[in-house]
């Protein structure tokens, strides 16, 4: 789940209060919604509740839930060339002894976000994977956003991130890559480059890939059907800004440097879980990336679902308790399925 900031709650009074007041009226909305015969209710109650205080938070302060916690213990490893958060914080050495190593790209278009805000989903991905014998442990890499700088400064960071990852004796057979929205394609941009420039580099075990944002040209996705379905509210508006500030100077929007999905070759990677809500407003975006995955020869594992929300396979409260756990079991199974 992101993470909420209360800090940055309390240094916004105002919004703060625009967002309980304005949320409280769409929670009523959403209620009235269920007493009015044949109405079309692609979320359930639960979801349309949370859709409600999700979509406003993000309209008028994302930093409540993409920043990082005023409050945390998660150890920084800063290195030259890109910075990371471990959790559970351990030595290095003991990333030799995980079953898995879970490299996290974070999403929020590369435009925002910080790779903590899903602190409390990386601790229970840890957490479910004990309970089962298992020892992961997640790192979390910060990326420089596309405020700061331009593509490719974002792949730059992901590759010394990796080889650093590499160079502590971690055997890529226990190296997984997983990423949300946008932190999915910075992955399989990331994995394309080295196919192509680095053959010699060692791909990961597997890929994990949640609500994966593929083409940021945004030409498919926008005026969505499932605007009604998803928090993503302004979605339309910021697909555009954010392939703006992220794409090279003298680029066109639609230069397959940012958007996996317009690479022509997309072979050689390594097997993909991709998680998706066929109601979700990307959600085409996966459909399109599993099918040319298959047909290049990919091994992709689909989780997809409906009635859920972009980045469900996150957890609550995107979603609800029981597709939580629906989404851990499937992701640790798929994990542990490839990892050696």
């Amino acid at each position: 789940m992101p993470s909420i900031n209360w800090a940055e709650v309390r240094s916004s009074p105002l919004k703060s209060l625009k967002i309980v007041f304005t949320a409280t009226f769409q929670t009523f909305v959403a209620l009235f919604r269920r007493l009015i015969p044949f109405t079309s209710r692609p979320l359930g109650l639960r979801n349309a509740i949370a859709r409600a205080w999700l979509g406003i938070t993000f309209v008028h302060n994302a930093k409540i839930l993409y920043s990082e916690p005023s409050s945390h213990h998660a150890q920084k490893i800063e290195e030259p060339g890109f910075t990371t958060f471990v959790i559970p914080t351990t030595k290095p050495a003991v990333l030799w002894g995980a079953d898995a190593v879970v490299l996290f790209e974070h999403g929020g278009g590369m435009i925002m976000g910080h790779p903590l805000q899903y602190l409390d989903t990386y601790e229970r991905w840890v957490k479910e994977a004990s309970k089962i014998g298992k020892k992961i442990v997640i790192l979390a890499l910060q990326y420089p956003l596309s405020t700061a700088e331009k593509w490719p400064a974002q792949r730059s960071h992901m590759l010394a991130f990796y080889k650093w990852v590499l160079a502590q004796g971690v055997s890529p057979s226990r190296i997984v890559m997983s990423g949300d929205s946008a932190g999915a394609d910075l992955i399989l941009l990331t994995l394309l480059h080295i196919r192509d420039h680095e053959p010699t580099s060692p791909m990961p075990a597997c890929l994990a890939l949640h609500s994966p944002w593929l083409d940021l040209t945004a030409t498919e996705t926008t005026n969505s059907p499932h605007y009604c379905s998803d928090f993503l509210l302004e979605y339309d508006q910021g697909a555009p800004v954010m392939n703006e500030y992220l794409r090279p100077a003298g680029t066109r929007p639609d230069t397959p440097e940012i958007s996996a999905l317009l690479v022509k070759d997309v072979s050689g990677l390594p097997p993909q879980l991709v998680s998706y809500s066929k109601t979700e407003i990307l959600g085409s975006d996966s459909v399109r990336w599993v099918q040319r995955s298959r047909q290049a020869g990919g091994d992709v594992t689909e989780h997809a679902t409906s009635g859920e929300m972009h980045t469900f396979s996150m957890g609550w409260p995107i979603t609800g308790s029981r597709m939580q756990a629906q989404s851990d079991e499937v992701l640790l199974n798929f994990i542990f399925k490839y990892v050696k």
